[in-house]
């Protein structure tokens, strides 16, 4: 099982996990076309990885906050984008789980501002939206 993961948000869009002697144990790919960028991974106590970034929104193309679920060997499991009805941008910039849930926090653009907003989302480990929220008026 691995032991140290990264990712980076360069034009590759990879992420990877690798053992504890640095050998590769298995490399992934985020979002596979142009739109999108992982932030931050994360692994669970079972092996599972979590990445967050964003991706281009299909209709209002505007970036939506995305987490994806690799399983040990870094096939993708699933794959959630936090979507919402306006124009609004959101992006993922960190990731924590405890193996039960998953916390993501990010930044939104909800008054057409410069991600002035701090997002917060809970997913359970099936990729099930908990609950989320939404602090105004919040420079990070």
């Amino acid at each position: 099982m691995p032991t140290i993961i990264a990712c980076g948000a360069t034009n590759a869009k990879g992420f990877g996990a690798f053992t504890s002697i640095g050998q590769k144990y298995w490399l992934g790919r985020f979002n596979y076309d142009s739109t999108g960028y992982p932030n931050d991974i994360c692994m669970d106590p079972s092996g599972n990885a979590y990445v967050v970034g964003s991706t281009a929104d299909a209709v209002y193309g505007s970036a939506d906050l995305q987490l994806c679920k690799f399983g040990v060997s870094g096939a993708l499991l699933w794959q959630r984008a936090l979507t919402k009805a306006s124009s609004q941008a959101d992006t993922g910039f960190g990731v924590y789980t405890n193996g039960s849930y998953v916390y993501v926090t990010g930044g939104s653009d909800q008054a057409v501002s410069a991600y002035n907003d701090f997002l917060i989302a809970v997913y359970d480990a099936t990729g099930t939206l908990v609950w989320e929220r939404v602090l105004y008026g919040i420079s990070y």
